[in-house]
């Protein structure tokens, strides 16, 4: 027969399971949701999770450009995540700090959370892009 200790650590580890799968499935929802919004390409261009984290594999440390989504997801509006996906692009902010807002980067298809992933082209050739695009209104959900 087990002993209580025993079960209770069974529970718990049960528990932190059940915990992870629920926030991993969450979190590969709004990345196939980004996908889409952010108008990437799946397979030549997959998101990668330092768009949002500063691990490349995701987890709890976000860098500027998650932390600017978070601030519109669980902060005081609470907006759902497309909307805060969308705010963050409209913030016209660099999270990054590598000279490109995050939305040229999202227009050359690179990170705007990594400050390593820098567009080729110059910032007025993205801005012409993204004009052309129909500026950030492109990237609404």
């Amino acid at each position: 027969m087990k002993s209580s200790a025993t079960r209770i650590l069974g529970f718990a580890v049960l528990g932190i399971l059940i915990i992870s799968q629920i926030s991993s499935s969450a979190t590969n929802a709004h990345r196939l949701h980004a996908i889409s919004q952010l108008k990437l390409d799946p397979k030549n261009n997959p998101m990668t999770c330092t768009y949002c984290h500063t691990n490349k594999y995701g987890g709890d440390t976000w860098n500027g450009f998650g932390t600017l989504i978070s601030s519109f997801y669980y902060g005081t509006a609470k907006y759902d995540f497309p909307t805060a996906l969308y705010q963050a692009l409209s913030a016209r902010k660099d999270s990054d700090q590598d000279g490109y807002m995050d939305i040229l980067e999202i227009v050359a298809k690179t990170a705007p959370g990594d400050k390593k992933s820098r567009p080729s082209k110059t910032a007025v050739a993205l801005s012409n892009e993204l004009t052309r695009l129909g500026g950030i209104a492109a990237f609404r959900k």
